[in-house]
């Protein structure tokens, strides 16, 4: 141990340091002569670090971290806006119940309904002419698709083979109306529905 005098000079000279340089922490090492000695090296008082660095882990780890934010609302074409009855949907698309009034199974996989024998969909149009139906569709085997908008039978066709398709039918601007419409596909066997809707 260091005599209390050298002890004192040491500890006055470390707070002088600390004051000049705006440091905080330990205080280096330094060399003092021990009374009636040979150098001799004095360890100076420390202030605790690891409080420090504790405070620090627990603030760093109570900050939030970054935040998600949804997209921003799309403005869907002919001025539908989001959340609304779109003119044509994916079957896989969080709004697609919505359109789905009967005959349409829930998501299988992830991008593919079920339809037995009748599908009734519903879309919402702003604008009436020069649209055409159309629909990704997958069928195991021959397959009759019968096309009915609001209630009027615009098409029947027969695929003779199995394999997906896309079947687009133009629908006459007589029968469509702005705002909501209908549409439902008729077939006699089970068909796997990928979208379907008006599209120009």
């Amino acid at each position: 141990m260091c005599p209390m005098s050298d002890r004192a000079v040491v500890l006055r000279q470390g707070q002088e340091r600390l004051k000049r340089t705006g440091r905080e922490g330990a205080a280096p090492n330094v060399s003092e002569h021990a009374a009636g000695g040979a150098p001799k090296r004095v360890r100076c008082a420390r202030v605790p670090l690891k409080a420090g660095l504790i405070a620090a882990a627990l603030l760093s780890g109570c900050a939030r971290g970054p935040e998600f934010y949804a997209p921003p609302a799309h403005q869907y074409q002919h001025g539908f806006k989001a959340g609304g009855l779109k003119p044509w949907i994916a079957m896989n698309d969080p709004l697609a119940p919505a359109h789905l009034a009967e005959g349409v199974s829930p998501l299988e996989g992830d991008r593919h309904r079920w339809v037995e024998s009748k599908a009734i969909m519903k879309f919402d149009l702003a604008v009436t002419n020069e649209l055409r139906f159309s629909t990704d569709l997958s069928a195991p085997a021959a397959t009759v698709l019968v096309l009915l908008v609001n209630g009027h039978e615009v098409d029947r066709v027969r695929y003779d083979a199995a394999g997906e398709r896309r079947y687009e039918k133009a629908i006459d601007r007589s029968i469509l109306r702005a705002g909501e419409n209908s549409a439902t596909l008729e077939t006699d066997r089970r068909i796997a529905l990928f979208n379907a809707g008006f599209v120009e």
